[in-house]
């Protein structure tokens, strides 16, 4: 065969004349099929990330008052939410599982804030999908603040408490 073989094509975002002669397709902007309605409220979004990574907080640092204040705030918004308490273990109050971690000082009580949205699926009945966020922070920069950053407030991850606030 000699030469190029070219044929009309219509007018669609489906298909395209490669040629280099070819003119583009141009489509007029619309509007889209389907609006969805946001599935959460930015502005509270933006309002728990200040509220977590305020100065008030002390970089939620372990132990400190700041985390926790920012334990509770998170347990507040899981029952305003709907979200249902953890099953209780023997030493856990609602929302919350007590542990004991390391501290630069010895031991420190701890506690992780849990809630459950529970599924609607009868054939995943048992199963759970874990999402997971760390609360805690670097605080006053223990235990491994950069030179020239400790006893200096760290807010939290990527200096804000983002992924905490989702």
């Amino acid at each position: 065969v000699t030469g190029v073989q070219t044929c009309a094509l219509p007018i669609s975002p489906l298909a395209r004349n490669l040629l280099p002669e070819a003119k583009p397709i141009k489509l007029t902007p619309r509007k889209a099929l389907a609006e969805i309605k946001p599935q959460f409220d930015t502005t509270k979004m933006k309002a728990d990330v200040e509220w977590l990574a305020s100065r008030e907080r002390e970089g939620r640092g372990a132990g400190s008052r700041g985390l926790a204040a920012a334990a509770s705030y998170i347990a507040e918004r899981f029952e305003r939410l709907g979200l249902q308490p953890l099953p209780q273990a023997a030493n856990d109050t609602r929302y919350f599982q007590t542990f004991t971690m390391a501290g630069e000082n010895g031991p420190l009580a701890a506690r992780n804030v849990i809630a459950v949205l529970p599924g609607t699926n009868p054939a995943l009945n048992g199963q759970a999908l874990v999402v997971s966020a760390h609360y805690d922070h670097l605080g006053l920069g223990w235990p491994d603040a950069r030179a020239g950053a400790k006893g200096q407030i760290h807010p939290g991850a990527d200096d804000n408490a983002s992924g905490v606030a989702v």
